[in-house]
């Protein structure tokens, strides 16, 4: 006797008792199991693939809403700046009769002009293919000017946008 008698044999070509399926139900069954297999695979990786891109989004609502930050306090001593530098630059350029009469309101008026250019729109510059993204992601209000632009010599990020984003301050 040996150990083979006491062991059950599972190759296909050997069949000690009957089965109650018949071939074509057993290959029905295999089929059926990987269908649902298959499925459940693609399912996974669709919802993985939802998760990252709203872990993404997040994040780059996150970087935009601190660069929104960091935007308006650089802006701030910009402009905070540059109101002792015009009125110089009017004190220097005027003679002294005009800089007592309207020095004061012309050096206002250049500081407005400042205020209302100085705020440039900062610019994230992607891939045409992944524009539809970005767009997407800028859909709410960060505070701050922010838009989109294709550049066809950047390279598509995909869905991840990891790659090819350049953000550019300025236009």
């Amino acid at each position: 006797m040996s150990i083979g008698d006491f062991l059950e044999d599972f190759s296909p070509g050997v069949r000690r008792g009957t089965s109650a399926f018949s071939e074509d139900e057993i290959e029905s069954q295999k089929l059926d199991s990987f269908e649902k297999g298959y499925k459940a695979g693609w399912e996974d990786a669709l919802k993985s693939l939802s998760e990252e891109q709203a872990r993404i989004s997040g994040d780059f609502a996150r970087n935009l809403q601190d660069l929104s930050f960091t935007y308006h306090e650089a802006h701030a001593q910009v402009m905070q700046s540059m109101g002792p530098l015009l009125r110089e630059i009017v004190d220097k350029i005027l003679p002294v009769a005009m800089r007592e009469t309207i020095g004061a309101r012309i050096a206002e008026q250049l500081e407005e002009l400042a205020r209302k250019h100085g705020a440039q729109p900062m610019e994230i510059v992607t891939s045409p293919a992944d524009m539809t993204a970005v767009n997407a992601l800028l859909g709410e209000d960060f505070g701050f000017p922010v838009q989109a632009a294709a550049d066809d010599t950047t390279q598509p990020a995909g869905w991840a946008l990891s790659n090819g984003l350049h953000v550019a301050i300025g236009g």
